[in-house]
């Protein structure tokens, strides 16, 4: 019974973290040569809550890791679980080495353009 418990907190907790991802690829801008501006929108929503979804991913890599022990060992529930856990840990790893520096820099970049927007109006960025 507490398998199974661990198992659905897991695979809610997986799911909840692909919305997050599905989120960011439905609102990429769809036409070539658009502007990144949605995807900034979308990057500052989600930074909000960024803490949030850093629960919730760790959360789901306890549970499966959890349930990985509590499963027969060879068995073929072992095995998927055990994928589904380093998927989860191969996803935080991309977000700590890739995304999270790509959007320090972006910030970086957006604070520093509307400061000099604002000391010269004739600038755009």
């Amino acid at each position: 019974m507490i398998l199974q418990l661990v198992l659905v907190l897991g695979t809610i907790l997986v799911a909840v973290m692909a919305a997050v991802a599905m989120a960011h690829t439905v609102r990429w801008p769809s036409r070539r040569g658009s502007s990144g501006a949605p995807i900034v929108m979308v990057q500052r929503t989600v930074r909000r809550y960024g803490v949030l979804l850093a629960v919730v991913e760790a959360a789901a890599l306890i549970a499966l890791l959890i349930a990985l022990f509590m499963v027969a060992p060879g068995s073929r529930e072992m095995w998927l679980v055990g994928i589904a856990a380093l998927s989860v840990a191969a996803m935080i790893g991309v977000w700590a080495a890739w995304l999270r520096p790509l959007n320090v820099t972006i910030g970086a970049c957006i604070t520093a353009c509307a400061c000099s927007s604002r000391s010269s109006p004739w600038r755009s960025c």
